[in-house]
């Protein structure tokens, strides 16, 4: 906790992101050469307790190389009468997003081995996660990010829950509805409906099939009818003409609807879809040779302008 602000320390700042959250920044402590991300989020006085929540499940997911790093933070006190200011320093995914990766293809769609290699990586995250009792529950492909190098890296806690044990469960509806699985709405629905680790299981699912189609299932459909559509309906699928019997299956495991029988993030990482590697060097190099691309493409744009 500091009592000043702390942009004095940072140098070449450049905004790169903004959303509710506040502001992202790419820049670097100065006199070092290391490109950071600079995330600075407003926080109000009564709500610091929920910011730093996510702050300590970072610290403790530190040097796991599937979850973003946390490097330091600074809630920065300010007047009574003013929001607090949060600086987090983290890791730079200069890659951007797995939904930024999928409106750059020209389809809307990413290559069956692409998504494989992406999956494989973040279930080696949610793996090592739920063996320290944390669930996600806002998984998708906007919040999975990639390097330079195609590294694939799970970001924003912010909904994350600790739980006391491997065996514990939680209730309370939380994350972005089209991701949420059926236990979770039922949750609210019914108090006595506690659910466990293996609903990101199920985002996984639906961020698999955001990546081969572009979107998530029910993206057509209206905001207050989707929860019921997730709780009644069978679960999506995919087209089984386009897609791999072993990819079909995939979804269709982390799609099942009765959470005590969804596989967890260490079982899928022994799936037939999971463990085909033939391609996944090929895979990480295209990726990083588009994000390559991209990248000059920007440099192109921002000249000329």
């Amino acid at each position: 906790m500091i009592d000043h602000d702390p942009s004095g320390i940072f140098e070449c700042m450049e905004p790169i992101g903004k959303g509710g959250f506040g502001q992202v920044y790419k820049g670097r402590y100065l006199g070092s050469d290391k490109d950071l991300a600079i995330k600075v989020v407003n926080v109000k006085k009564e709500k610091e307790n929920i910011e730093l929540n996510e702050i300590n499940l970072l610290w403790k997911c530190g040097g796991q190389k599937n979850i973003v790093q946390l490097y330091g933070a600074m809630l920065h006190v300010t007047e009574p009468s003013l929001d607090n200011r949060l600086w987090c320093v983290m890791e730079l995914c200069e890659g951007g997003s797995i939904r930024d990766l999928i409106n750059q293809q020209v389809a809307r769609t990413l290559p069956e081995h692409w998504i494989q290699y992406l999956c494989r990586q973040v279930l080696k995250g949610l793996r090592y996660l739920h063996n320290t009792c944390i669930i996600h529950r806002d998984l998708k492909a906007m919040n999975i990010m990639l390097t330079a190098r195609a590294q694939v890296k799970i970001i924003d806690l912010g909904l994350a829950v600790q739980l006391s044990s491997k065996d514990a469960a939680f209730r309370g509806i939380a994350g972005t509805r089209k991701w949420m699985a059926p236990e979770v709405i039922l949750s609210q629905q019914y108090q006595t409906e506690p659910y466990d680790f293996r609903c990101d299981i199920w985002s996984l699912g639906i961020t698999a099939i955001e990546m081969a189609e572009g979107r998530a299932p029910y993206s057509n459909v209206p905001k207050d009818q989707v929860k019921a559509m997730i709780v009644n309906n069978d679960p999506p699928t995919l087209n089984a003409d386009v897609w791999s019997k072993e990819f079909q299956s995939f979804i269709a495991c982390c799609l099942t609807k009765n959470q005590f029988e969804r596989p967890t993030a260490k079982e899928l990482l022994r799936s037939e879809f999971i463990r085909n590697w033939d391609k996944t060097f090929q895979a990480k190099k295209e990726i990083t040779a588009h994000i390559h691309r991209m990248k000059i493409q920007k440099e192109l744009q921002t000249s000329k302008s």
